[in-house]
């Protein structure tokens, strides 16, 4: 079944732009075409997913939600009738559509997976890119723990539900964490069945945009974001659960504690979390930064040659010196880079900010200067990985204050930044969430 929803709630994307996907998956199976429906509820959700009016705003899909239910139902009927039963010894199955070698997507499919016992990664390739050689996924055997690593073979998506299927109907998992992308209909279409008797936890990691499987009541929904999942809980009608994000500790460097006129600033992110033109322009935020303090901006994260041109004229526009600006590139692991670096505060990246990002940089002692997403008319961008103390800004003339804030109090704000790891995001923290979700997991079966 899927949750029953107000109709009003902002979290539901707007039914005059599902119905269309609705229609053609709901006629497909009615003529028992599931290939064809499947392909319509991903294409669909694509489509929607692209769509800059629902981010940050509309994450649910319940009655496409519905349809990879009934879908799942017809699958498991034909495959295997008598159902699945979880298995006391079967493992863990973590499913994903594919994993990356940095980013933070694939930082929590490790980490859960580093803190399950007799891990199972089972990659849909829903794009084909890890088929194709596109996407190497050799890092996952070093950085997952003892996880074992299959890889849906190429085929059509109700094929590979088919095989997907087959699969959990060997290993009989004891548990299943989902961790797919947006349009990923692959696992629900195999799995979503009440006849698969498997506890499941739907991890909200695409929580940004519309996704497939949010709904599904029998599946444990949870949120890596307290403010997110409040919403969620809310629209669902339900509780959700929440998995505190995590990241290993490489312990803390020292603070610099230097005045204003010698601090220098650090970002980080992918070039999705920033804006190359409008009010948050990064080369706006790189200046203004730079008007504060006497140092220089690292941008750590890949970010394009042109891209950087732009930001240096910027600030020699602005009469400030171009080479201040230093692109450090993508990185193995960002708290390393952030103890070798030589930075005083750590800028939030700017329109979308990163969570596990911020984990990081606190963990690693930094002050935080925090973007504050309210403003923007996407209150679900707004992240809760920051200790009540950080200062931030909403608009980009309160950027400087908000620095000035952080390097005044850089010491005392650097201790509070590793206390806050210490409690919310530690080993500890991540085992214990992981041991209750599970337990409401598996009352949802009851």
């Amino acid at each position: 079944m899927v949750a029953t929803f107000v109709e009003s709630t902002m979290l539901v994307t707007p039914s005059a732009l599902v119905q269309p996907i609705e229609d053609l998956a709901a006629d497909a199976i009615e003529r028992g075409d599931l290939a064809t429906a499947i392909m319509a509820l991903i294409k669909g959700t694509e489509a929607l997913v692209a769509r800059a009016d629902l981010a940050g705003r509309s994450l649910f899909l319940p009655m496409l939600d519905q349809w990879l239910v009934e879908i799942s139902e017809r699958l498991v009927r034909s495959t295997c009738p008598a159902g699945i039963d979880a298995a006391d010894d079967g493992g863990q199955l973590v499913i994903a559509t594919e994993t990356y070698g940095t980013g933070g997507h694939s930082r929590v499919l490790e980490d859960i997976c580093c803190h399950l016992p007799r891990p199972t990664i089972v990659l849909t390739d829903l794009f084909g890119r890890i088929a194709a050689g596109q996407l190497p996924i050799d890092y996952l055997y070093r950085e997952a723990g003892a996880a074992g690593v299959l890889v849906l073979p190429p085929a059509p998506p109700l094929v590979k539900a088919s095989n997907l299927l087959r699969v959990v109907q060997q290993l009989r998992p004891q548990r299943i964490v989902y961790l797919t992308h947006h349009q990923d209909a692959i696992a629900f279409a195999a799995l979503a069945s009440r006849r698969v008797r498997v506890p499941a936890i739907f991890v909200h990691h695409a929580d940004h945009n519309p996704a497939l499987g949010a709904t599904i009541d029998h599946i444990h929904h949870v949120d890596l974001v307290r403010q997110v999942g409040a919403g969620c809980a809310a629209a669902l009608q339900r509780d959700t659960g929440y998995l505190p994000l995590h990241a290993r500790d490489q312990g803390a460097r020292p603070q610099p504690g230097r005045a204003l006129a010698e601090a220098s600033v650090v970002t980080s992110g992918a070039p999705q979390k920033f804006a190359r033109q409008g009010p948050y322009a990064l080369a706006s935020i790189v200046a203004t930064a730079c008007g504060v303090v006497g140092g220089r901006f690292h941008h750590i994260g890949p970010l394009a040659d042109d891209w950087v041109a732009e930001i240096r004229a910027h600030l020699a526009a602005h009469g400030i010196a171009p080479e201040r600006f230093q692109p450090v590139g993508a990185v193995p692991s960002l708290w390393t880079a952030l103890q070798q670096l030589d930075a005083d505060v750590y800028l939030s990246s700017a329109p979308l900010g990163g969570g596990r990002a911020a984990v990081e940089a606190q963990g690693c002692g930094y002050p935080i200067v925090a973007f504050d997403p309210r403003e923007t008319g996407m209150p679900l961008l707004a992240t809760d990985f920051y200790h009540g103390a950080t200062p931030a800004w909403s608009r980009l003339d309160q950027l400087p204050a908000a620095l000035r804030a952080a390097c005044t109090d850089a010491s005392a704000l650097s201790a509070v930044s590793r206390r806050f790891y210490d409690e919310q995001f530690s080993d500890a923290a991540l085992s214990a969430a992981l041991t209750r979700l599970h337990q409401t997991s598996q009352s949802l079966l009851a």
